[in-house]
């Protein structure tokens, strides 16, 4: 299976991922649905790093459960 990005794709995501984060807080954002949506990208950029960054794509689903 050929991969359509690299890693300096995934990681230019999760920067603007960060900075996301970032300005809810600097703009003081509130409410159930912010927290939800906060915790929405820290799961999608927790899945991101051990997929990418950790290689976890290609190890057996024991590690992988392990891990999640």
């Amino acid at each position: 299976m050929k991969k359509y990005y690299n890693v300096h794709t995934i990681w230019l995501f999760l920067i603007v991922l960060t900075i996301n984060t970032y300005l809810f807080g600097h703009f003081q954002s509130s409410g159930i649905q912010v927290v939800l949506f906060i915790v929405l990208i820290a799961i999608i950029k927790a899945t991101l790093i051990m997929r990418e960054f950790m290689e976890l794509r290609g190890v057996s689903l024991m590690w992988r459960i392990v891990m999640y």
